[in-house]
């Protein structure tokens, strides 16, 4: 049995419902003149700043999970796309806004910044790649990132950009006459920026640089790694803190895509 109706079954609440296994019901707003001037819209409005939101909402009736759309006439209007159970644009949680300037955020955009709070003992200067482990986060939007390790765990499927900077100390002695800075991921291995020879008026520090991007699944891994010599002693360090104001070692990505 099939069953179309357009009712007013509550005041002024009106319902396009049809109940048919495997079958869609469509709303269709279609201006069928091909002139200048001719225009097909659905309009949502309210009243004024005292109002409630006019927003588009898609629900899954079983849990009334889904998505909200429009503008939050609470704040500033600014317009969302807002997740969560029956929500609205001014109780849901964001996933993107865009002022009435037009500036655009994604806020739960998988992104980090995470920095070495102090030196290292001596963990590289032998060949020795070195999981440098930046175990204070400035900002981790999506908790992706594990400070307690220094692996951070692709949420999606995606290219994401990684920048690593490491400090070296004592780099360039006897035996070091290699060095450089890496992201190893679950797929591929990325080197930055690296010294052959490490010339030896390098011998008190030297800082490591890096940019990469790198193509992920869902579940893979990156890590960031120092590797500085080949037959040296195992003497090198990697600052950490914020002498004079400035981050010596630090690690941060985005999901750029």
């Amino acid at each position: 049995m099939t069953t179309n109706s357009i009712n007013n079954l509550n005041p002024n609440n009106f319902y396009v419902q049809k109940t048919a296994s495997g079958t869609t019901v469509t709303e269709t707003i279609s201006q069928t003149s091909d002139t200048a001037g001719a225009t097909a819209r659905q309009l949502i409005s309210v009243a004024g700043t005292s109002s409630a939101n006019p927003c588009m909402k898609f629900n899954i009736i079983d849990t009334l999970s889904g998505f909200a759309v429009g503008p939050d006439n609470s704040s500033s209007d600014i317009f969302k796309v807002v997740i969560g159970s029956n929500v609205n644009p001014s109780n849901g949680s964001p996933v993107l806004t865009a002022t009435q300037a037009g500036i655009i955020q994604q806020p739960t955009q998988p992104s980090f910044l995470a920095y070495l709070s102090a030196d290292t003992g001596a963990v590289t200067g032998d060949g020795t790649a070195y999981i440098v482990i930046c175990d204070t986060e400035v900002y981790d939007t999506n908790l992706d990132y594990a400070s307690a390790t220094g692996v951070f765990t692709a949420p999606v499927t995606g290219k994401y950009c990684f920048y690593t900077f490491a400090f070296a100390i004592s780099a360039g002695s006897a035996g070091q006459d290699e060095g450089h800075v890496h992201i190893l991921t679950s797929n591929l291995q990325y080197i930055g920026q690296r010294y052959n020879p490490i010339n030896s008026v390098y011998s008190g520090a030297i800082s490591f640089v890096g940019s990469y991007l790198a193509d992920m699944d869902s579940g893979d891994t990156c890590v960031m790694r120092l590797n500085v010599g080949a037959t040296g002693a195992k003497n090198v360090k990697v600052g950490g803190g914020t002498p004079d104001g400035f981050v010596q070692t630090y690690f941060c990505g985005n999901l750029e895509c």
